[in-house]
């Protein structure tokens, strides 16, 4: 269109890939990360029956700007959309390595855009970005076992998501978003968590979840322990766990962050922190640090109730 073209209104939709830089990932790898989320967006707009003419994406590097004609409900994104975006990132994940899987954060808004010849220009824009910026969104994700994370305006959650109960309006809490110029509130949902029993597992008595300090503490005394400082010797580890436990690990390029992922993990599941100590146990059982993770996990009493 041409500079200085009338104002028409749109539903925003701002993706972004999580730790897209980062410095374990490959070129390639980034660029099979990018097709993928370029074909996830096709499938899922194409499964929530949205047409394809009436969306508009425009490439961000690591993610895309997505904006939707007036003509497609604005509830779809809510409802219908999100479960064909975590199948979709489950599908992707499951057939790509550790280094070219993802996570997204996802932020939905509406406002007035313009067009001109370089791309679109609007206040409704640039405050998406804001929001899908937000540090307590971030902090939710990495968190988290989930796939996404949806991220709705204020606006967007009153006038849309609350009206309509397939969106589960309640499943989703309010947050700060103090981003540049822009200090406003949104509201986050994560989908795709992993549950924290699967079928067929042994139940047991649920364990509490450790604070910041103390998961940093056990992740610490675990990057003691040689076999878990590889990629290659946490994946030997965690294929003597139950098949449905090791597969559900949201996988991150850092052993750090991946190790914080298989502790979080583990504990949600019965069993399964115990069967990973026995794991290291009988791979490193000669290392001081085995003997400094039990010390640390009966202090933090995390074995749970027998």
């Amino acid at each position: 269109m041409e500079q200085g073209s009338a104002a028409t209104p749109r539903t925003i939709l701002v993706v972004d890939v999580e730790s897209f830089g980062d410095k374990a990932r490959t070129d390639q790898d980034r660029m099979v990360v990018r097709a993928g989320m370029y074909e996830l967006l096709e499938a899922a707009f194409a499964d929530s029956g949205v047409s394809r003419a009436s969306v508009t994406i425009e490439d961000r590097g690591d993610g895309a700007l997505v904006l939707l004609s007036a003509d497609v409900p604005k509830a779809v994104l809510v409802d219908r959309m999100p479960p064909r975006i975590d199948a979709e990132l489950r599908r992707y994940n499951a057939r790509h390595s550790i280094e070219a899987r993802m996570r997204l954060r996802i932020a939905l808004h509406a406002g007035e855009v313009r067009d001109d010849r370089y791309g679109v220009v609007a206040d409704a824009v640039n405050f998406t970005f804001r929001i899908l910026e937000a540090r307590e969104a971030k902090r939710a994700l990495a968190a988290s076992t989930a796939s996404f994370v949806l991220i709705v305006s204020d606006w967007f959650f009153q006038s849309v998501v609350t009206h309509e109960p397939a969106a589960h309006p309640a499943a989703f809490r309010a947050i700060p978003v103090d981003v540049k110029e822009t200090h406003d509130k949104a509201w986050i949902r994560l989908f795709g968590e992993v549950p924290e029993r699967t079928h067929g597992q042994r139940r047991q008595a649920a364990r509490r979840e450790p604070t910041l300090r103390e998961l940093s503490e056990i992740v610490d005394v675990l990057l003691e322990i040689p076999v878990l400082e590889t990629k290659e010797g946490r994946d030997q580890v965690l294929r003597e766990l139950d098949p449905d436990i090791w597969s559900s690990i949201p996988r991150h390029m850092t052993a750090k962050t991946d190790l914080v992922s298989i502790v979080r993990t583990c504990l949600r599941h019965g069993d399964a922190w115990e069967r990973l100590v026995e794991v290291i146990r009988f791979f490193a059982g000669g290392f001081d640090a085995v003997t400094k993770l039990e010390a640390t996990q009966d202090r933090l009493e995390l074995e749970g109730d027998q």
